[in-house]
């Protein structure tokens, strides 16, 4: 587990607080690697793009 990246223990319990993947439209892609990826952002200050 990197420095930025939840527990599974966190991950446990936001999980069953996002909807189901594909209920309208496409599948999403990994949302903990979403979220993963959101935290770093709000951590760090980096651009999105980076």
């Amino acid at each position: 587990m990197r420095r930025h990246e939840l527990t599974a223990e966190q991950w446990r319990e936001i999980e069953s607080l996002l909807p189901p993947s594909g209920v309208a439209g496409r599948p999403r892609v990994d949302d903990r690697r979403v979220i993963n990826g959101m935290l770093y952002k709000a951590k760090t200050g980096v651009a999105w793009r980076d």
